[in-house]
């Protein structure tokens, strides 16, 4: 965090010594004030903002990890009965979200809410990226194209094994963008 808020400074430092280019009656040690200024202030504003992002991330991870490890367990069976997802590709999503959050299996309930039990809005892009990363590992897939899950559209966990469930098909049946799934689409970028 200290690298990227140094390096935002210096940006900040050479807009600064640009803009006293024009101020050429002071001489080039009062010129070299209001950069180092604007380079201070960008320092501070970037490294706090950032500090904060992260406390309030590891505050909300640390929060909801409690609250996993407080309920009950659930059983094993209970990925049977949810419709549209076979039970293999819900066992491994309920193992990566147990692994993102650190707990034991048996504390994951396909049932989950992601915002309001996993509070998952505050959480992303992490719970993307590692999550959806490991289930499509543990299914030997390999993504050859970037692609985008969003979050926006399940309200479970097991909506999200039915999205990854539409992009390993999309895969396998070699189509390079996946079939048109609420929250599933291609990264353009």
């Amino acid at each position: 965090m200290i690298v990227f808020a140094a390096c935002v400074a210096v940006v900040a430092f050479v807009v600064g010594m640009a803009g006293t280019c024009f101020f050429t009656v002071r001489s080039f040690s009062e010129r070299l004030i209001m950069p180092a200024i604007m380079a201070s202030t960008t320092f501070l504003a970037v490294f706090s903002l950032g500090f904060r992002d992260r406390a309030r991330y590891s505050r909300t991870f640390g929060s909801v990890r409690r609250s996993l490890l407080a309920r009950a367990d659930v059983c094993q069976e209970c990925n049977a009965g949810i419709a549209d997802v076979e039970d293999a590709l819900l066992a491994q999503t309920r193992q990566a979200v147990a692994e993102f959050f650190d707990v034991p299996l048996l504390k994951i309930c396909p049932t989950c809410k992601l915002y309001r039990d996993l509070k998952i809005e505050k959480l992303e892009p992490g719970f993307q990226f590692i999550v959806i990363d490991r289930v499509l590992g543990m299914r030997n897939v390999a993504i050859e194209e970037q692609f985008i899950v969003s979050t926006c559209q399940p309200q479970t966990f097991a909506d999200v094994a039915i999205h990854i469930q539409g992009l390993i098909q999309s895969i396998q049946e070699g189509n390079s963008q996946p079939k048109a799934l609420p929250g599933v689409g291609r990264n353009d970028m």
